[in-house]
């Protein structure tokens, strides 16, 4: 991973942060679920992930829930 950020910095003429890789980059990732306790089945779901490298951040947030017909 170190290396690909390296080398996409270089390609953009940037350069990594002086304190590091380690300290530049930032990865989360949080998930919620709920759980019909009786069927077993998930009744919904909701996991959001961000990155942040250096000043630059993205969040993607995917939400599910499950229909019962």
């Amino acid at each position: 991973m170190q290396s690909l950020v390296k080398d996409l910095a270089a390609r953009k003429g940037k350069q990594v942060p002086e304190e590091g890789f380690t300290k530049a980059l930032v990865m989360d990732n949080h998930a919620e679920v709920d759980v019909d306790v009786g069927t077993g089945w998930i009744t919904k779901l909701t996991e959001t992930k961000s990155v942040t490298l250096g000043t630059r951040a993205q969040m993607d947030t995917t939400f599910m829930v499950r229909e019962v017909q």
